[in-house]
């Protein structure tokens, strides 16, 4: 026997407007409305902690700090060039992304070089972010060994 539910709206559908959303309960603010889908993005995309896999692109800066310090364009021209033709790392998700890394304590910011342009702000790994690297490589690993020993790359890791 099928139940039907009947959902009812506490407020009327949201009119874009200048000031943000407008409904029959009131106003949200577009600033609200930021920091509501950016804590959602947080919690669904973020996965630098346990033992979720990280995204590409977070592992891929992990990396190229693992050598060296380095400021934001720097990291994208690494990381472009460690990804090849498979992904392009554009500033917008470069910025989102280190922010990201910051606030969950993987990267630092770090004293810029003596000779470096005072507008440029440089980046270091952590300890916690580098031991997240290790983990996340370390299952890699693991996989890449799997698929060895069901045939589906060569021992030296060739396609």
């Amino acid at each position: 026997m099928a139940v039907k539910l009947r959902v009812r709206r506490p407020c009327a559908p949201g009119v874009a407007g200048r000031g943000g959303v407008v409904g029959a309960c009131g106003s949200v603010s577009d600033q609200y409305l930021r920091n509501w889908i950016y804590s959602l993005q947080k919690i669904t995309m973020s996965r630098t902690q346990g033992t979720e896999p990280l995204r590409p692109v977070v592992f891929a800066i992990l990396i190229a700090l693992n050598e060296e310090s380095q400021h934001g364009y720097g990291i994208m021209k690494v990381v472009n060039e460690q990804m090849g033709r498979r992904a392009v790392l554009g500033p917008g998700t470069l910025y989102r992304t280190l922010k990201e890394l910051r606030d969950d304590g993987l990267i630092e910011y770090a004293k810029s070089p003596t000779d470096a342009d005072a507008r440029r702000r440089y980046y270091r790994i952590t300890t916690e972010g580098r031991q997240v690297a290790r983990t996340e490589a370390a299952r890699m690993a693991d996989w890449v060994d799997l698929a060895r020993r069901g045939r589906l790359l060569r021992g030296g890791g060739t396609r």
